[in-house]
């Protein structure tokens, strides 16, 4: 694994693109990427710094593409956790977005344990 630095932080902190995708940019795991985005690590390192969805109501979308690579990672195995592993969120997070879009996560996540 590639290791941050200042310049990477702040690009990451700029950047408004999901957290597996810049994960998989910078070759880092998805958690070093929320601990930057989160000021947890390189707290001095300049730029915005995110508060956590729990204290400011923000709910977590994913996108698209990330829509796909969760339904294909629930699809192996069956697993939320796998789902979440790829979206870069936790498994409660993940369930919560399924309830929210309704129809359009459903079909996906029946069976799913």
């Amino acid at each position: 694994m590639a290791n941050l630095n200042g310049n990477k932080v702040r690009a990451i902190r700029a950047s408004d693109e999901p957290i597996a995708v810049l994960a998989e940019r910078y070759r880092v795991s998805p958690s070093a990427i929320r601990d930057a985005r989160f000021g947890r690590s390189w707290p001095r390192a300049g730029g915005r710094i995110l508060t956590p969805s729990k204290t400011n109501g923000v709910k977590w979308e994913p996108s698209a593409s990330e829509v796909e690579a969760i339904v294909a990672a629930l699809r192996v195995r069956g697993a939320w956790a796998d789902g979440a592993a790829v979206a870069g969120v936790s498994v409660p997070t993940l369930k919560a977005y399924a309830k929210r879009s309704g129809a359009r996560f459903a079909a996906v996540v029946e069976g799913v344990s």
